[in-house]
């Protein structure tokens, strides 16, 4: 009897436990379901450039889990910064499948020194911001910063409970503990658990690296209850996959390249990133993938910790001091699961608020969006917090918007605001980029440059009179199609409106009415529409009841730029503001503003794609492709890029 009760216990026992290892493995993949992360990779054709010269870029945004292409980000950023920490340029880009290219202009004036590159998106950003992705790069002559040996070597295992060591394409993990009589071992990398058993407190286990994937891995020791008694990092590297190349030399500027995937590559598909290299230096995008993105302290400069035995001792240093934090551990293996703090951008946004000028609850408003390159119009109502928001947009670096709200204010003033104002777009905690990955690399983030800051340019201060509001004069100058001012309309002596507007290209007056060549004018036989003083007149207006000694401006918006004048003037609009106005153009019941948000920038190859010297996106296949490039004597092939399985390609080609 009693021997058939220990039997059941016994087959209970392994029951719940089987039971309790399943459920680990069931949150953890519920949790890496539920929320995916983002890992942005960011690649450039050279590390050092010259003031005045264009930084072509790469970003490939991955899976953190699987280095798979991740297709929820549609934008990604990058950020020009110099040691003390201030944006000196911002940049967004656009693509498609999780790879954007780009250009960075360096301004002629920018100091030279070190510098650093920081890509990101507003989704990993917002999710995982300890997870910087760095590239340092050098403008100017300065030097490289060396390698520093760290200096002397101390235990890193004394006292643990877990102890973890690599040799001989193994890994080694030692248990010792007696806190709990049958304590769980689980091991996973960036998520995904290759182990998860329970096992004895003291014992050793071993691991064929083969059989783990290539990266940080994350050792955790657990209780019968599920809760973490220990933990431990451990770095297992891979090496590169070497792809079938052949490089034929032209001419003394040009080769021809035929690449294709090795075989265990050959059901696979691969990006690269070409780029010629004058400088010799040595790719280092496998130790930025396997463990730049997957430590959560800024780091600029990982392939010495990978390439170098000393590097390697440092390498362990840092992970025995540091932690896999992209998802809280206990919460998820206890049902608790992290959900993402914002949606992956998949199109553009612009806010903003509506406020009183003089104080007072805000009012429902009418805000419109007018763009001033094609015309477009979008309409939306503000919320009870004075807030609108227009989303499913679309538009390149350079676009202006017109915002202009309406409603009834009471005789009151509005004011609108707009969030594009801010730069740069997200602001996150700063943190200091180390040059020596081993100096300071613990110490408390630097409180000076607290928040995020953008580098302006010179500020020169002018005094003149005022002649005019500054809203009014950037509209008037910058999107009027035509505009004459009072020392041209008394040089051609315009007796009245109609002589003036004779003037004009395009411009027929038929009987007292003007109309003027345009696409909606032309089918509709509408007359343009007359603005005095900024107020909108009936189609019956009658231009000569304006006398020209009064008139001190005249303006001529064709259809496209009449976009800042709402839908009545697709026709056309002739803009006149009389001397009494001082020049006030705005309806005091109606405010306007116009504003550039940052839109993405195009890539724009500086040479034919055939003849480049850098060629930011080559899909692979089995199948050969073959690629011409200017690539002068001496220089060589830095050929980088990620399989759609997340295997790492580098390799260097000599001509």
């Amino acid at each position: 009897m009693r021997k058939s009760v220990f039997i059941l216990l016994t087959i209970m026992s392994i029951s719940l436990h089987a039971q309790q290892a399943k459920q680990i493995v069931d949150m953890m993949s519920q949790q890496l379901q539920e929320y995916p992360q983002e890992k942005v990779i960011l690649l450039t054709d050279h590390d050092r450039y010259l003031p005045g010269q264009t930084i072509h870029l790469c970003v490939m945004v991955r899976d953190a889990a699987t280095h798979a292409p991740s297709g929820m980000s549609r934008y990604a950023y990058v950020e020009l910064t110099g040691t003390d920490g201030i944006v000196q340029q911002q940049l967004m880009l656009s693509g498609t499948e999780g790879t954007m290219a780009s250009q960075m202009k360096l301004p002629a004036d920018l100091p030279t020194g070190r510098y650093c590159l920081r890509a990101y998106t507003r989704y990993s950003n917002a999710s995982t911001p300890e997870y910087e992705t760095l590239r340092p790069i050098i403008i100017g002559r300065e030097k490289r910063p060396e390698f520093e040996r760290p200096a002397g070597k101390t235990s890193i295992t004394a006292g643990r409970t877990l102890q973890s060591t690599v040799r001989n394409k193994k890994l080694y993990v030692r248990i010792h503990t007696d806190a709990a009589t049958h304590p769980y071992l689980l091991l996973h990398c960036r998520g995904m658990i290759y182990y998860c058993a329970q096992t004895a407190p003291q014992t050793e286990l071993k691991f064929k690296t083969d059989n783990i994937p290539a990266g940080v891995s994350q050792i955790t020791l657990l209780d019968d209850s599920l809760n973490i008694i220990d933990q431990e990092l451990v770095y297992i590297d891979a090496p590169a996959v070497e792809l079938k190349s052949r490089v034929t030399r032209l001419s003394t500027d040009s080769i021809e390249v035929v690449m294709q995937l090795p075989r265990q590559l050959s059901t696979d598909t691969a990006l690269l990133c070409l780029s010629i290299d004058t400088a010799k230096i040595k790719s280092d995008l496998r130790s930025r993938l396997l463990l730049l993105s997957d430590l959560n302290f800024p780091l600029s400069n990982p392939l010495p910790l990978t390439n170098t035995p000393q590097g390697r001792y440092a390498l362990s240093e840092l992970l025995h001091n540091a932690n896999w934090t992209r998802y809280d551990l206990q919460s998820v293996i206890h049902g608790d699961l992290q959900l993402p703090v914002r949606e992956p951008e998949q199109w553009q946004h612009i806010s903003g608020s509506v406020v009183m000028t003089h104080g007072g609850e805000p009012e429902a408003a009418t805000v419109d969006l007018l763009s001033l390159q094609n015309g477009t119009y979008n309409g939306t109502h503000t919320d009870l917090d004075g807030r609108y928001a227009f989303d499913s947009l679309d538009f390149r670096a350079g676009a202006a918007f017109v915002v202009q709200a309406k409603g009834d204010i009471r005789g009151r003033q509005i004011r609108i605001k707009s969030d594009a104002d801010e730069l740069p777009l997200i602001r996150p905690d700063h943190r200091r980029i180390w040059d020596n990955p081993f100096a300071n690399i613990f110490a408390p983030y630097d409180s000076t440059f607290e928040g995020r800051q953008m580098m302006l340019g010179e500020i020169v201060v002018k005094h003149r009179r005022k002649r005019r509001p500054p809203e009014t004069r950037e509209i008037q100058t910058e999107f009027a199609d035509a505009s004459y001012d009072q020392d041209f309309i008394d040089e051609v002596n315009a007796t009245c409106l109609h002589d003036l507007l004779r003037r004009i290209p395009g411009m027929r007056i038929i009987g007292d009415k003007v109309y003027i060549r345009a696409a909606t004018s032309t089918v509709e036989h509408l007359p343009i529409v007359i603005a005095i003083d900024g107020v909108l007149m009936d189609y019956e207006y009658n231009l000569d009841d304006v006398q020209m000694p009064d008139v001190a401006r005249v303006e001529i918006y064709r259809t496209g730029t009449t976009a800042i004048w709402g839908p009545r003037g697709g026709s056309g609009v002739v803009s006149i503001t009389t001397k009494r106005a001082g020049g006030i153009v705005f309806n005091p019941n109606r405010d306007m503003r116009v504003i550039r948000p940052l839109g993405y920038t195009p890539y724009e190859p500086s040479l034919n794609s055939l003849h480049s010297d850098w060629i930011p996106a080559v899909q692979l296949t089995a199948e050969p492709v073959v690629l011409r490039m200017r690539c002068p004597q001496g220089a060589g092939l830095n050929i980088q890029g990620i399989s759609n399985n997340g295997c790492v390609i580098e390799q260097h080609l000599k001509p």
